[in-house]
């Protein structure tokens, strides 16, 4: 999809007003978004990460990819992330489960993450 960091900001946004109980400090939330970095790229597409590469700032800061993606796209995002050297020790990723849709792509894409990651 074409999604832009305005609307993944807003996204999370709305999440964070329906799921806290206080108030959002707009002072805390606007120092918390100007962290963020957003990149809308093709997974399956290794070369595509290097859009991503560009964009991150690998000075040893910690970075965090989020992967709220279908397994079935996470060995393609491992794969890219290795293929563009992202995944450093000081990055992290997050996988949204499951975990591939039943054993053989379970351990397939175990494989994957333990590989470049």
């Amino acid at each position: 999809s074409k999604w832009h960091k305005i609307d993944y900001i807003n996204m999370i946004r709305k999440s964070l007003v329906t799921f806290l109980k206080e108030k959002i400090n707009e002072k805390i939330w606007l120092k918390f978004i100007s962290r963020f970095k957003f990149c809308n790229l093709d997974v399956y597409y290794s070369d595509n990460f290097i859009k991503l590469k560009k964009i991150l700032d690998q000075k040893n800061r910690v970075s965090i990819n989020y992967c709220a993606m279908p397994s079935s796209t996470f060995s393609a995002i491992c794969d890219g992330l290795g293929k563009a050297k992202i995944n450093k020790k000081t990055s992290r990723i997050v996988i949204e489960k499951p975990l591939g849709t039943n054993l053989e792509s379970y351990n397939y894409i175990n494989k994957k993450i333990l590989k470049y990651l």
